[in-house]
């Protein structure tokens, strides 16, 4: 009896350790390889840029529809 139940904790222990061995390695499988990002990714984090009113969180962007050069004083 005392055989057997050696035999039957020896087997559990082993296929606890057998199943997490298989889980680890078939994650790896399944999570797909990361893709380098575009150049142009850089341009999405230029919200910064732009100073915000602090009393409605309004961004203050101008756009110059009219400006005056003049030539040298």
């Amino acid at each position: 009896m005392r055989f057997c139940l050696t035999l039957y904790c020896a087997l559990v222990v082993n296929c606890i350790l057998v199943a997490q061995e298989h889980i680890t390695n078939g994650i790896n499988k399944l999570m797909p390889k990361p893709i380098p990002a575009a150049p142009n990714v850089a341009s999405l984090g230029k919200y910064g840029d732009y100073q915000v009113n602090l009393f409605n969180g309004l961004p203050d962007i101008t756009i110059p529809i009219f400006e005056a050069k003049s030539g040298s004083l």
